[in-house]
């Protein structure tokens, strides 16, 4: 079945902070400062497109001419009329909606479906004794909205001991969240958060957070907002590196071509490797 999809709102930034593409590749001056960016973005941009991973939060469209009818195998399991999300991971969805027979629009209560989000790729399909419904016959009939990536930006405020995120991904107060920052050899959290330990939202509210560090307990207070980049959720540290790698060919080779005059050159076997085991099976 083919399908199209379009991005409603677009990631904030890149998973990888300028110092720590510079420290990758041995650059201590600023004379490439506005050359990094591209690289990165280039490089991120490569890593989805070869995994069909989306790293940093986004929202899509996907629009398909009709819901599917059939069962799809996908790895060991069957998929019963699934609607598969051709981004991974799917974090939520936000509606699934058709035009009917006469032409109106309709959406779909999410009553109907089940959103399986641990599943890669995550997918929809309609809840027991529920068919999806018969929609007029037009291209893009049907338009499922869904929110996909690892983690979002956010902004520290030490005085009010706040995170400001941004993104179209909201966490629920209790929810377990992880942090990662991106900054080189002198990135840091805000004090005292530090990386690979789960807290849980305290307060949430309109995208601003606060955090504690069990379960409803206290609130944590921050002394500093931290250097880099900060990201609530973490990007899989394999792809960071295969990002790292392309942004250094980039910027160590200036042509389409090298010249090699003694020797061969060959990449390490395990630079295609860090992406392998991401790649995302689409029918």
């Amino acid at each position: 079945m083919s399908y199209d999809t379009e991005v409603v709102i677009a990631p904030a930034g890149e998973p990888i902070h300028l110092d720590a593409a510079k420290l990758h590749c041995g650059v201590y001056d600023t004379d490439r400062d506005a050359l990094f960016p591209k690289w990165i973005t280039d490089a991120r941009e490569d890593a989805e497109s070869r995994t069909s991973r989306q790293l940093l939060h986004a929202r899509y469209t996907l629009t398909l001419d009709e819901f599917p009818r059939d069962s799809l195998r996908i790895a060991n399991r069957w998929v019963y009329c699934g609607i598969i999300i051709p981004h991974a991971p799917l974090v939520s969805v936000a509606s699934v909606s058709y035009i009917d027979g006469a032409g109106a629009p309709q959406t779909i209560a999410s009553s109907n479906y089940v959103v399986s989000t641990s599943a890669v790729p995550g997918h929809i399909t309609p809840v027991y004794a529920y068919s999806w419904p018969t929609t007029r016959c037009q291209a893009g009939a049907v338009t499922v909205t869904y929110n996909a990536g690892y983690a979002s930006r956010f902004v520290a405020d030490a005085t009010a001991n706040t995170l400001t995120v941004t993104g179209p991904v909201t966490w629920a107060v209790d929810a377990p969240v992880r942090l990662s920052n991106s900054g080189g050899a002198t990135g840091a959290l805000p004090a005292p958060l530090v990386t690979g330990t789960t807290y849980y939202i305290k307060t949430a509210s309109s995208g601003v957070y606060t955090l504690s560090a069990t379960l409803g307990g206290a609130e944590i207070d921050l002394t500093d907002t931290g250097t880099g980049t900060h990201f609530i959720g973490e990007v899989p540290a394999g792809i960071l590196d295969w990002m790292l790698l392309q942004v250094g060919t980039r910027c160590l080779n200036r042509e389409g071509e090298s010249v090699v005059e003694r020797g061969q050159m060959t990449a390490p076997q395990f630079v295609d490797g860090l992406l392998d085991r991401f790649r995302v099976w689409l029918p």
